[in-house]
């Protein structure tokens, strides 16, 4: 995101509406990345049945990489403690 005082650099003059217009379109395009990946999830998720796609392969490595995001740390700091 540029800021309004790297503008006057750039374009040889102090103009906060091209930064106001740069910081629409990176909005714009980010709502439209959201939107595509929440659709990509949702039917990932919806459709439990294929569990060799390689989005489960992502998910369930997901997973192993971060058990404190799924509360299984805890019960693997319970299995050492046994």
């Amino acid at each position: 995101m540029q800021k309004a005082r790297n503008l006057e650099k750039v374009y040889g003059f102090f103009d906060t509406r091209l930064g106001v217009k740069d910081t629409m379109k990176d909005l714009i395009i980010d709502a439209i990345g959201a939107y595509v990946v929440s659709l990509i999830g949702y039917f990932h998720l919806k459709r439990k049945k294929d569990e060799d796609s390689a989005f489960w392969s992502l998910h369930k490595q997901f997973m192993k990489d971060n058990p404190e995001l799924f509360g299984l740390a805890e019960e693997e700091n319970k299995i050492d403690m046994k």
